[in-house]
C-alpha cells in the first residue's frame, strides 16, 4: 500500500470518529448527556466478540500444498508452502503470512481478515511480492463451506472478478479452491490449496486496545485468507469447522 493511500485510510477513520464525537458533543450540549444510541452503536462496531474469537482459533503454523492450473486443461503445477496466522489490533483482525516458492522464486504474501460487526460479513485483503496491487473481497459461510467473491488486478486485463470456496473437514485441515474465467468465457478451477495444521499457537497484539474486551467462541470457523493476484500464493483460512455460522451469521464470505 502506498503512503498516500495509507494516509487517506487513516484520515477516513479519523473523520468517522470525529464526526461521531461531534454528534455526541452536540447532543450532550443540548441534553446534558452523551447520546446512548450513538455510544452503543460505536461499542458494537468496535468490540471484538464471538466472530473475532473464531478467527483467533486459526492461529498457528500450517503446511500448504498448492496445485495450480494457469489455463483450462493445462498441466498441474504443484508447490508447497507454510502459513503462519496470528491476531492483531486487539484481537480484531487475523493476519496470515505465507511463504513458498513460485516459478523458482521466493514467494511471500500477507493477508488480513476481519469480521465486520455491522455488515455481518467477513472482509479480506491480500498482497504479495509478485504484484503492487491488492486483492479485496468478502464472503459468507454456508454450512461447512465458505463462499467468497473478490476483485484483483490482472496484468493484461486490469481489474477482474473471481470467486472461491473453502471446505472445512475438521479443525486441523481445510481445502481452498479458486475459480477463474478462461479465454472462452467459461469458468474453470485455477487453484486448489490443502491446509494441514502443524502447530497451534499465536498471540493477539494490543489486547487492551481502547479497553475493548473480546470473547472466545466455542465453534471454530477461523476465517483467514491468502489470495494471490495471479493465482499463485492464493490461500484463505476461513474457519476451522465452525458450525455456529449459518446464513444469518456468516463470516462475511461469499
Amino acid at each position: 500500500m502506498t503512503r498516500p493511500t495509507t494516509i487517506a485510510a487513516l484520515a477516513a477513520s479519523i473523520t468517522m470518529l470525529t464526526s461521531a464525537g461531534l454528534a455526541i458533543d452536540d447532543h450532550a450540549a443540548e441534553e446534558g448527556a452523551m447520546d446512548p444510541a450513538m455510544m452503543e452503536a460505536w461499542k458494537e462496531l468496535a468490540t471484538p466478540g464471538e466472530h473475532q474469537a473464531m478467527l483467533a482459533k486459526r492461529q498457528g503454523l500450517w503446511s500448504v500444498t498448492v496445485r495450480h492450473w494457469p489455463a483450462p486443461g493445462a498441466p498441474t503445477q504443484e508447490s508447497t508452502g507454510k502459513a503462519q496466522f496470528r491476531m492483531e489490533l486487539g484481537g480484531r483482525f487475523l493476519i496470515q503470512v505465507y511463504e513458498s516458492a513460485f516459478a523458482g522464486q521466493p514467494f511471500r504474501g500477507i493477508g488480513m481478515t476481519g469480521y465486520d460487526n455491522k455488515t455481518q460479513r467477513l472482509q479480506f485483503n491480500w498482497m504479495d511480492n509478485m504484484s503492487t496491487s491488492m486483492m479485496q473481497g468478502e464472503g459468507v459461510m454456508k454450512g461447512d463451506v465458505f463462499h467468497w467473491n473478490a476483485k484483483a488486478t490482472d496484468p493484461l486485463k486490469g481489474r477482474v472478478s473471481m470467486r472461491g470456496t473453502e471446505t472445512f473437514s475438521d479443525p486441523n485441515s481445510f481445502t481452498a479452491e479458486m475459480f477463474s474465467t478462461g479465454p472462452d468465457g467459461q469458468e474453470f478451477k485455477s487453484m486448489q490449496l490443502d491446509y494441514v495444521r502443524m502447530q497451534r499457537g499465536g498471540h493477539s497484539h494490543g489486547d487492551h486496545d481502547h479497553g475493548h474486551e473480546h470473547g472466545h467462541g466455542d465453534h471454530d470457523h477461523g476465517h483467514e485468507h491468502g489470495h494471490g493476484d495471479h493465482d499463485h500464493g492464493h490461500e484463505h483460512g476461513h474457519g476451522d469447522h465452525d458450525h455456529g455460522h449459518g446464513d444469518g451469521h456468516e463470516h462475511g464470505e461469499g
